[in-house]
């Protein structure tokens, strides 16, 4: 899921072996987080019932943002009380860039 996602919470649509199932993102969810979805995993061998599902949640931090993200993202910083000291890419990080793409 997307920061936003994960800061606000959000609804998302998890494909099951029965279809999909829409989980709720509650606001402030780390990644790392497992979710637990009962009765939506495989059905089990010699009884009847299913298994659970259980989805883990990886937070997606964009690797290119634009120059409005970025003065956003330090305004949020700065609200947050956090000390934003930014990057900036020197020679070899830009030889580097250009080698790998």
């Amino acid at each position: 899921i997307s920061f936003v996602q994960a800061s606000l919470g959000d609804t998302v649509d998890i494909p099951t072996i029965n279809g999909e199932v829409e989980l709720k993102i509650p606001p402030g969810t780390q990644s790392g987080t497992t979710f637990r979805l009962r009765d939506q995993g495989m059905p089990y061998m010699r009884r009847a019932g299913k298994g659970n599902l259980y989805v883990n949640i990886t937070v997606v931090v964009p690797q290119k943002l634009s120059k409005e993200q970025k003065k956003l993202l330090i305004q949020f910083g700065e609200i947050s009380g956090d000390e934003i000291k930014v990057y900036k890419k020197g020679i070899f990080d830009k030889v580097k860039d250009a080698i790998n793409n």
